[in-house]
């Protein structure tokens, strides 16, 4: 990346417009430009071991699902931003919906590698509060009595230790923002939120990076004030310049709107996609769960053979459907219901 920032500011030079890498930092505040001294700016203030404030006509929140950007504007007061904004209260996320155990072995080329191993747990399952080595031991070895745990060299002391002290990797629940931008009464300034900060769910169904990106693209088109489906110039616009012979202009208030209003349902819709999309693709060790995969494949199986008898009368499954480029979230799911 940072090659990358050197390329960009010397094809930059003295035009402007150059990239400033600060590392270490956290945003802790997001106020509109008419409550600093300069008017008509966003100020955010980031702290490492020391602070600082920083003034930009926008913010782009990219900062992940633990968002500190959000958070400002989730604790924002009342009237701190335009009237025609969502209220704080949007920026709240919105989450979606013991003591078996299933071990999870990925395929190696080389056989006399070492092999690793998942647990696959619910986030409140007892296997989380077992903090030393032994105790580990013996939990393995009366949930999989077959194994010989206690033989040596299968399981290192060291790595028994090691993988009771671990936090362990946990996929967040389906959760989203409904707000996703904010700017203040003039219009000339604002925040978007990216990425992460505004929709995040376990890897699943395989759309996280492709979600981003159309974060992105729908928000280069908003500010760039192109139609939002299709990229291009917007007609009516288009038809107005040429018999004016004059560019028309928006505010960059009214162009984050657009954003959200176009991106807000796709979101929506994907986080249903994640919801039901493969809920059991980790087999989860719940019992409950393993009766639940079973319909799940039984809806798929089903859902797959009318399609097929029907030529396409009756939908595909919505999992099958994501797999079609030419097709939105939104329009995923319109068609599976």
């Amino acid at each position: 990346m940072m090659e990358e920032i050197d390329r960009h500011n010397q094809r930059k030079g003295s035009e402007g417009g150059t990239i400033t890498l600060c590392t270490g930092q956290e945003c802790v505040s997001i106020s509109p430009g008419n409550t600093l001294k300069e008017d008509g700016v966003v100020a955010v203030m980031t702290v490492t071991t020391t602070h600082g404030i920083y003034h930009a006509n926008l913010v782009i929140g990219a900062d992940g699902m633990n968002s500190q950007v959000r958070a400002c504007l989730a604790h924002a007061a009342p009237g701190t931003w335009s009237s025609n904004c969502v209220p704080s209260s949007k920026f709240q996320l919105k989450q979606g919906v013991q003591s078996y155990l299933s071990l999870g072995l990925l395929p190696m080329k080389d056989n006399n590698a070492v092999r690793p191993t998942n647990i696959i747990t619910r986030p409140n399952h007892e296997i989380w509060n077992i903090n030393d080595g032994n105790s580990m031991r013996e939990y393995f070895q009366k949930a999989f009595p077959r194994l010989d745990f206690h033989k040596d060299g299968i399981i290192s002391e060291d790595e028994w230790e090691r993988f009771a002290k671990a936090e362990g990797t946990r996929f967040p629940p389906c959760q989203y923002s409904p707000g996703l931008a904010v700017w203040d009464e003039s219009g000339r300034s604002g925040v978007a939120l990216v990425g992460d900060v505004i929709h995040a769910f376990s890897p699943d169904i395989g759309q996280s990076v492709n979600a981003g990106l159309m974060d992105v693209v729908s928000l280069d088109r908003a500010l760039s004030g192109l139609d939002q489906e299709t990229g291009k110039e917007k007609e009516a616009e288009a038809a107005s310049n040429n018999n004016h012979d004059s560019t028309a202009t928006t505010s960059l208030g009214s162009n984050l709107k657009q954003y959200q209003k176009r991106l807000r349902p796709e979101i929506a819709a994907l986080i249903r996609l994640a919801c039901f999309g493969a809920p059991y693709h980790y087999n989860q060790p719940h019992y409950a769960d393993w009766v639940l995969k079973k319909l799940w494949t039984a809806n798929v199986a089903l859902r797959l053979i009318l399609s097929k008898l029907t030529f396409g009368l009756i939908q595909p499954p919505f999992i099958i459907l994501s797999q079609n480029s030419d097709l939105t979230f939104r329009e995923v799911m319109n068609k599976a219901d």
